[in-house]
């Protein structure tokens, strides 16, 4: 994943960096996965969810950012990664823009329990109601 800050203060375009060097996401931050709906079918959804505040490193720069974050502008990009010479050049897979994001607007998000083993936001949720 590639983070570029277009738009923000200097401290926080310093914090994010220049969007050169790549996160490595499932190394740096845990992956979940959640499936739902009858492959092939219309309702059929996959979805991938990246646990940043499981990585001290992004909730530093989360708590540098969250404070300036409506006047900010974030490009990210998701990039396949060549691991071999006949994958290369990479590919992006997809990218999307952050725009003056209100963070007190935003629902708030379920605590990280590495210990608890379980994949997805849902099954804990699950787990709570039990």
């Amino acid at each position: 994943m590639l983070t570029v800050c277009i738009e923000g203060l200097w401290i926080v375009r310093k914090t994010i960096g220049p969007g050169s060097s790549p996160t490595v996401v499932g190394k740096v931050m845990p992956l979940e996965f959640h499936e739902s709906g009858e492959r092939g079918g219309s309702d059929h959804l996959f979805e991938v969810s990246l646990v940043i505040i499981s990585s001290r490193i992004a909730r530093g720069i989360l708590s540098v950012v969250k404070n300036h974050a409506s006047g900010l502008v974030l490009d990210f990009a998701f990039v396949l990664e060549g691991v071999s010479a006949n994958e290369l050049p990479e590919a992006v897979l997809g990218a999307f823009r952050i725009h003056n994001l209100d963070p007190i607007e935003c629902s708030e998000l379920p605590e990280f329990h590495e210990e608890s083993g379980l994949s997805t936001i849902s099954e804990r949720e699950e787990e709570e109601d039990e």
